[in-house]
């Protein structure tokens, strides 16, 4: 199927349901099924609706379709195939995941949620909390309506021992071990010219005139911008959000090239070519960080050195570690100039 820019109208189109004068905004009350969808469940209602795990023709055709979903659910969010579980509806999914997960937690450990979560995020976990004597947090929104997602405040207020974060910090308290150099690179629709260049000569300049896509969190991409003010270049960004998977999605459906560090490119998807920018940006610095104020312990200290092992192994082999997990899961390692890049624009 050719790819159609997506539209208001193109968009609309494959919703029958949107047919009738009526606003159906975003939530379990108004959520709507696109007509692929209806028609996916009508034809295997008619041809091979049964349980799973039986021996028979349309149980064993049942088991091929949930697999097929699992697959799918993993090509999408990077996840192993059998770490998905589909359910009646996500309440009762979190129902039963709350139960599992709380069998061995004691009086008094915390459950962080947030102010945006659907009340089937949030039903469960007070449930628990009320019967073994939990303690249920939410974390706020900030003065944009937008999740509050600094680890450090919890660092301030003891919640965590330790956490990954980006140096360098803001004033406080903290001790910190950097871990690992994180690159900048491009991430472009596979068979772009961008991609199939055998070794593209970049420079900030060049970049920055590419249609771009990047991050929305000031945090997440103002030492990268910095570089660009440096050389005296404006970007040209054309999509922004705060979600890897979003920014990389924009990629490969050739609406930009993503900006993004290496980290956070999910190196399973074919569509998609990692482009070298060989130093332009320099790479963010990662590292551990836990209160000064806060008591050492045997278990801190293990996690810490295996943690920085772990990383450093990283640093030192990327590239192999990526395309090992990659070709785990029968998706091979794309990379820009390598053979079976399509030409493209």
């Amino acid at each position: 199927m050719a790819f159609r820019p997506p539209t208001i109208e193109n968009v609309r189109e494959r919703f029958s349901a949107l047919g009738v004068p009526v606003a159906f905004f975003d939530g379990p009350g108004g959520t709507q099924a696109p007509d692929s969808v209806v028609e996916a469940i009508s034809s295997y209602l008619q041809a091979a609706n049964a349980n799973v795990g039986g021996a028979w023709v349309h149980s064993l055709m049942t088991g091929e379709v949930v697999n097929a979903a699992r697959q799918a659910a993993s090509h999408m969010l990077g996840g192993e195939t059998d770490e998905f579980v589909f359910g009646a509806n996500t309440t009762t999914l979190n129902f039963a995941l709350s139960r599992t997960a709380g069998r061995e937690w004691e009086a008094g450990d915390e459950v962080v949620v947030t102010r945006l979560d659907h009340d089937a995020n949030v039903a469960p976990w007070l449930e628990l909390a009320h019967d073994r004597g939990l303690v249920v947090l939410f974390c706020e929104l900030d003065g944009e309506c937008r999740l509050d997602l600094d680890h450090l405040r919890s660092l301030e207020r003891g919640s965590l021992d330790v956490a990954f974060t980006l140096l360098p910090l803001p004033p406080g308290s903290f001790h910190t071990r950097a871990v690992l150099l994180d690159p900048w690179v491009l991430v472009a629709q596979a068979g772009s010219r961008l991609a199939a260049a055998p070794r593209p000569t970049l420079d900030l300049e060049t970049v920055g005139r590419l249609p771009l896509v990047t991050f929305r969190a000031p945090r997440s991409i103002d030492d990268a911008l910095d570089r660009f003010r440096e050389a005296g270049v404006d970007p040209n960004f054309v999509l922004r959000s705060d979600y890897n998977d979003a920014v990389q999605e924009f990629a490969a459906a050739g609406r930009g090239v993503a900006l993004m560090p290496r980290l956070a490119v999910n190196a399973r998807d074919e569509r998609t070519a990692i482009v070298e920018l060989d130093g332009l940006i320099p790479p963010r610095e990662i590292a551990l960080a836990w209160h000064a104020d806060r008591a050492g312990s045997e278990q801190l200290e293990t996690f810490v050195a295996l943690a920085a092992e772990l990383c450093s192994g990283l640093a030192e082999s990327p590239t192999a570690l990526r395309a090992s997990a990659a070709s785990e899961h029968g998706a091979p390692l794309r990379r820009a100039g390598t053979a079976g890049a399509r030409g493209g624009a």
